[in-house]
């Protein structure tokens, strides 16, 4: 019955005979099942739950529910419950849909997913897991030997596909991030696909703004059925434009073929222009304007105001293709909103709450000390990594919790040893004592948790101004004395002032001359602009 199994996924079946043993029970259940794969794929159970502890609070759960009375032996004469066969044909059913040749681990957890009313399938769903996200996970990271092909014999080498990415399919799974704002830009984006002439847009504004945000707030618009009848059937597959083009070099004129009725959404395609020569540009429009010519495909490309600019010079036949829609910042009041709309994404990923005061820090303080970047992504950039510090931070044991840890992990590997070699007595031993282990954990934890000085998950603006002045190589007490004073919006007009000095190619120099302008007056600042406007003057004259 296992022979297509993967060994991970025959161990995943061997320890879930053990838990029942554990447990107690007469059949093999769904929820033993995914206490096997959670022992015999920690990596997989990480990615899927993110959190170490989502793994533990999962195992307490079931062992808190499954206590009965009777206890097994486990045997290989275990009979699977008629929800676990269901599981397990479930789960090679996906093996087949995903074209993989061996039943892995993965599989199966997607098999629990599919069988909706299973004990599995409600805790996994309880914690944040979905088969479109499992699916996702597994199709993305994880390589070919571990998705059930490492067994099988090498496929014949065949050219690749170009690396699409089918936006409306991640809309409907419900991975896209909101649109929040940008609703005028996203309407003429629809116009333009709309026209019989003329009908793709570019998307030009400078990095960070949200031009990917539009395609997407579209993808969502096509998923959820609200898009014009037009765009309604339409399918957004996106790519790099130097992925397209390699893609077209790397297959015969004959094979390289463009899906039709989609709109194909071209990242930084009027941006190759810039990129050494024009050559890019050529081979860009000798993959699409065929298609584009013929009406088999509409396409949403973008690019800076400085690529556009090249694009008009040295590609134009590859621009008249396109109606040009600009994408400007957005002012601070709209980048707090947007922070608001994806702060729920951050704060899952990593297990924090993020207060509304970090998000109006991130969005004035990025103003001043991150200007080579636009809103909202530079603002989006300081809560990520001011979440992650928040996390870290958190997560940072003391010396007793991490021994009692390390502990466990060396008796989880003397149980699992065990089992494999069938010592169930010797096993029995070591999930007593893991469980004692884990007690003395919880007493640990609950211990440290009554200590006032135990970091907190709630990512503040402070922790967004410690992010701000390590990056910058300043004190918090600079920056915040900057971000206070009451000249700050002339000072920021001196420092823009002063940045636009700067030669061609200075962009890297504009941290370091903030981080020098955050000691200074307003009147050193302008005693600063006068003497370099004398000195380039002199240069000029």
């Amino acid at each position: 019955m296992f022979q297509r199994y993967t060994e991970t996924a025959r161990k995943a079946i061997f320890f879930a005979r053990y838990e029942v043993s554990h447990l107690g029970g007469k059949h093999i259940e769904t929820e033993h099942l995914l206490l096997g794969v959670l022992r015999s794929d920690s990596d997989l159970a990480l990615r899927v739950l993110k959190e170490p502890v989502a793994v533990e609070s999962i195992r307490k759960r079931i062992e808190d529910q499954s206590s009965r009375p009777e206890k097994s032996v486990a045997s290989v004469d275990l009979p699977l419950s008629n929800e676990s066969k269901r599981v397990l044909a479930h789960g090679a059913d996906e093996a087949n849909r995903l074209k993989h040749e061996r039943i892995g681990a993965e599989h199966l957890l997607m098999g629990m997913l599919r069988e909706k009313n299973c004990v599995a399938a409600k805790i996994l769903g309880e914690a944040g897991v979905t088969l479109a996200t499992v699916r996702q996970e597994v199709t993305r990271s994880m390589p070919e030997s571990a998705l059930g092909k490492a067994d099988a014999s090498p496929a014949p080498s065949a050219q690749p596909p170009p690396d699409f990415r089918d936006l409306t399919e991640e809309a409907r799974n419900g991975t896209l991030g909101p649109l929040i704002g940008r609703e005028s830009e996203l309407e003429s984006v629809m116009r333009i696909l709309s026209r019989r002439t003329r009908n793709n847009a570019v998307l030009v504004g400078e990095s960070g703004v949200g031009k990917s945000t539009i395609v997407h707030g579209l993808a969502q618009r096509i998923a959820d059925g609200i898009a014009p009848a037009n765009l309604a059937h339409r399918t957004i597959l996106a790519i790099d434009a130097s992925a397209l083009i390699d893609a077209r070099l790397d297959s015969e004129p004959s094979e390289f073929r463009l899906p039709e009725n989609s709109i194909i959404y071209v990242r930084g395609l009027f941006d190759l222009a810039g990129k050494g020569s024009a050559w890019s540009s050529v081979e860009a429009l000798h993959v699409l304007e065929p298609h584009l010519a013929a009406g088999r495909v509409h396409c949403i490309a973008t690019g800076t105001p400085f690529g556009l600019r090249l694009t008009l010079e040295r590609a134009e036949r590859l621009a008249s293709h396109f109606e040009v829609v600009s994408v400007l910042p957005p002012k601070e009041d709209e980048a707090i909103r947007i922070l608001q709309g994806v702060k729920s994404q951050y704060e899952k990923f990593h297990g924090v709450v993020i207060g509304d005061e970090a998000l109006e820090a991130a969005v004035s303080a990025s103003r001043w000390f991150l200007r080579h970047r636009q809103l909202p992504d530079r603002a989006i950039d300081l809560i990520d990594e001011a979440a992650a510090r928040v996390k870290l931070r958190r997560e940072s044991h003391p010396p007793e919790i991490a021994e009692i840890e390390r502990r466990i992990r060396l008796i989880v590997r003397q149980m699992e040893s065990a089992i494999a070699n069938r010592e169930f007595t010797k096993a029995k031993s070591y999930s007593e004592e893991e469980k004692q282990e884990r007690a003395k954990l919880e007493r640990q934890r609950g211990d440290q948790s009554t200590d006032l000085n135990v970091p907190t998950n709630v990512v503040t603006a402070e922790d967004v101004l410690e992010t701000v002045a390590t990056r910058a190589n300043i004190l918090v007490s600079a920056l915040q004395s900057r971000l206070q004073d009451k000249d700050v919006e002339r000072l920021d007009l001196v420092a823009k002032e002063l940045i636009k000095q700067l030669p061609a190619g200075g962009e890297r120099w504009v941290d370091s001359l903030t981080a020098y302008l955050a000691d200074c007056s307003v009147e050193e600042m302008e005693r600063l602009l006068s003497a370099i406007r004398a000195a380039k003057a002199r240069i000029d004259s």
